[in-house]
């Protein structure tokens, strides 16, 4: 569903709306928008493939040019259009690139103007990971016929660029900048999104300077999807000047439509939205992923995640990277604060982690104050305010519980020693009294660090990912996690647990400065809506458990929201048949959601017969053990997700997935958290955690239990979920 709003019953502050630079003097004349074809240019080679595609952010119209072929093999290619006669002063275009080694070896790949077969202008993509506006001053070549040409001669795997919307006009490059003047008579600033318009770059300047930087698909005109809205307390009462530039047309009535308020425009139907989770966090507004910084303090669980306020997508190159911030008292019930920390001069906010300062090691706290630290990636040249920084490391702490931070003067704390160097996870080890800091490098290698203050950092060993037995980078990268973890519940018996994004891990010891493990890569997720997990600092001794979330990776169309949570678990390192694993099993606060429980013990389900007859929307958390001498296959269904439970092979199967549970000898248990868009299995008391996601629109909820044989079910219970939000 789409939600449409109605601009006229708003009162808007008084603004002045300023067009500067100069005015066109005609209309733009489009030389390629790329949305259906490109017969009429020449072809050579296999790149560019048979036509548009719509497979990154920030282009115009329907489709766009992109030379990755349809097989995503490695390839070159050039495409020449026809022959046209320039008659503007300036030609703008979008141009970009995916994965072309995160812009270290840029090839042989470009867009040309050709003036009798010589090339007289040229660009190479810049910015990756989106499309960004570039474009030639060609007033000395007017009246002249001229052609363009886009090679791409680099023939790496999956090395290529993209191009759309080439234009002329009478617009300089550097564009026609458009300026709102707003006085904050409240604290938020309302933004209005229209899905799949053309996005801008947009500066929000304060008397101070530069304050906000942002990447949005602001709607035009009253046609607007729905309202995200952005922070400013600090700046209250201040008057603030709102920019943008534009390159195609002038279109100054882009910025007329934002709106100040004391909190969202269309909240009438927050959290009641028809694919809103029911027990999963999801924010208010826009996009999450990662979840960062968790940490308890002061009786809440702090949840603090990668955000992209502005949009329900994942960002155009990571120009909106931001803390977001929620609280909890119980893991269950999550309040969400305004933005922690937010893209500065430094670059984009990047995953990170975060600490109790107890001894005030760091001289931020008071002496009856503690200082909340959080460590995190300031990833630089991601927006513009950073363009030609490196990824280095920085630091923010807070005084008020986390409900606002200060940024370390002396930022960055830890300069770039690796391109893609990120995600800080920071713990204090107790045998050693310092800090540890994991650090990922790219291509797969982790560094640790001490420090005594969590400022200075001194450097104590290196791993790759091939001293862990690992040879494919993919399979552990990124977003690092280090604990120790009792063995069967034996503190005086323990191991280590070294885990990166897909939530597989390693065990070993650690002695504060290196970690040594013990076996190869043990699985954890075995599902499809998992990754970048992180665990709770800071527990009390006396709760023990060690916390985890992940970003939970599910779409959810047309919403003004996007990606949630998992529900949290605790983890636990048990002996096995097969050796040491890690179990998860959900948190027990979840009983607070317990609206009504259903206990039924030793049925004998028919073939087709529908052991969840009655049962239809809702959040349910299910559990159900099987006896070891029933046949057959057992089929979940949820919201058009089928899990079968294949009693014979003793394999799962779920769409693409196939998971070998082993059960020998003994009955099958799981309990089953159903969510609208996600299921999370915990197969045999926790130790095989498959999270599942729901794909596409959900017309209705449906929920059902059946087998194809005659099955003896020892004990089902069906616990009916209160919603989070009531």
């Amino acid at each position: 569903m789409i939600y449409k709003f109605d601009l006229s019953n708003i009162v808007l502050p008084i603004v002045v709306l300023i067009v500067l630079s100069c005015s066109q003097s005609h209309e733009p004349i489009v030389i390629a928008t790329f949305d259906h074809s490109f017969e009429k240019w020449i072809k050579e080679g296999k790149a560019f493939g048979e036509g548009p595609v719509k497979e990154t952010m920030g282009y115009y119209g329907e489709a766009h040019l992109s030379s990755l072929n349809e097989l995503d093999e490695p390839s070159t290619g050039r495409l020449t259009s026809p022959e046209f006669r320039i008659e503007r002063s300036y030609i703008h275009f979008l141009l970009g690139a995916r994965e072309i080694d995160f812009m270290n070896e840029r090839g042989d790949m470009s867009i040309e103007l050709l003036l009798n077969g010589e090339v007289v202008r040229s660009k190479k993509p810049e910015e990756f990971h989106a499309m960004f506006h570039s474009g030639w001053n060609v007033s000395k070549f007017k009246g002249k016929m001229v052609q363009i040409r886009i090679i791409d001669e680099d023939n790496r795997p999956f090395v290529y660029f993209d191009v759309d919307h080439i234009v002329q006009n009478d617009i300089p490059i550097e564009g026609i900048l458009v300026e709102r003047i707003i006085k904050l008579s409240s604290s938020t600033i309302n933004i209005p999104i229209k899905e799949n318009a053309p996005r801008y770059y947009f500066e929000i300047h304060a008397d101070s300077g530069l304050i906000r930087a942002f990447d949005a698909s602001i709607a035009p005109n009253d046609d607007i999807d729905f309202w995200v809205k952005h922070d400013l307390y600090e700046w209250s009462g201040e008057q603030i000047k709102v920019r943008t530039y534009q390159y195609f047309e002038k279109k100054p009535q882009i910025l007329k439509n934002l709106v100040v308020s004391d909190g969202i425009v269309d909240s009438d139907n927050l959290y009641k939205e028809n694919l809103r989770p029911q027990f999963h966090f999801t924010a208010k507004r826009g996009w999450l992923n990662d979840p960062n910084g968790l940490v308890f303090h002061e009786g809440e669980y702090h949840l603090f995640y990668q955000a992209n306020p502005y949009g329900n997508d994942y960002g155009r190159n990571d120009y909106n990277k931001t803390w977001g911030h929620a609280v909890s008292e119980d893991l269950i019930h999550w309040k969400e604060l305004p933005a922690a920390i937010n893209p500065d001069h430094l670059g984009s906010i990047y995953s990170g982690s975060s600490v109790v300062d107890h001894n005030n090691s760091t001289g931020f706290g008071l002496q009856q104050n503690l200082a909340l630290v959080a460590l995190y990636t300031s990833a630089g040249t991601r927006n513009r305010w950073s363009l030609g920084k490196p990824f280095t490391q920085s630091v923010a702490y807070s005084l008020d519980d986390g409900r606002t931070f200060t940024k370390y003067e002396g930022n960055p704390v830890f300069a770039n020693i690796g391109y893609i160097n990120r995600d800080p996870k920071a713990f204090w080890y107790d045998p050693g009294q310092h800090w540890v800091i994991l650090l990922y490098l790219d291509h797969g290698a982790f560094v640790f660090f001490t420090s005594e203050n969590l400022t200075e950092w001194k450097e104590q060993s290196t791993i790759e990912i091939e001293d862990l037995g690992i040879s494919v980078v993919s399979e552990f990268e990124d977003c690092p996690e280090l604990f120790e973890l009792p063995i069967d519940g034996n503190l005086e018996n323990t191991k280590w647990v070294f885990y990166a994004g897909s939530g597989d891990y390693v065990l070993g010891d650690f002695d504060g400065k290196k970690f040594i493990p013990e076996m190869g890569l043990l699985k954890y997720n075995y599902g499809d809506c998992f990754y970048a997990s992180q665990t709770f600092n800071n527990v009390p001794v006396e709760d023990g458990r060690r916390i985890q979330m992940a970003w939970g990776t599910v779409d959810f169309p047309e919403m003004p929201f996007n990606q949630m949570m998992t529900f949290p678990v605790s983890l636990t390192l048990r002996n096995t048949i097969n050796g040491l694993r890690m179990f998860a099993n959900p948190v027990n606060e979840i009983e607070k959601l317990y609206d009504s429980i259903k206990s039924y013990k030793n049925i004998h389900s028919q073939p087709g017969e529908d052991l969840l007859e009655g049962f239809n929307n809702g959040a349910y958390d299910i559990s159900m053990n099987v006896s070891s001498s029933s046949k057959g296959n057992i089929i979940f269904e949820a919201n058009g997700r089928k899990i079968n439970f294949d009693l014979d092979r003793q394999m799962i199967t779920s769409e693409d997935l196939e998971i070998d549970y082993q059960s020998k000898d003994t009955e099958m248990n799981a309990r089953l958290l159903v969510d609208k868009k996600s299921i999370e299995v915990y197969l045999n008391d926790g130790e095989i955690y498959i999270p599942l996601k729901i794909d596409g629109k959900i017309e209705s909820e449906s929920i059902s239990l059946t087998s194809d044989t005659l099955v003896h079910v020892q004990e089902l219970k069906i616990r009916i979920l209160r919603s989070i939000w009531n």
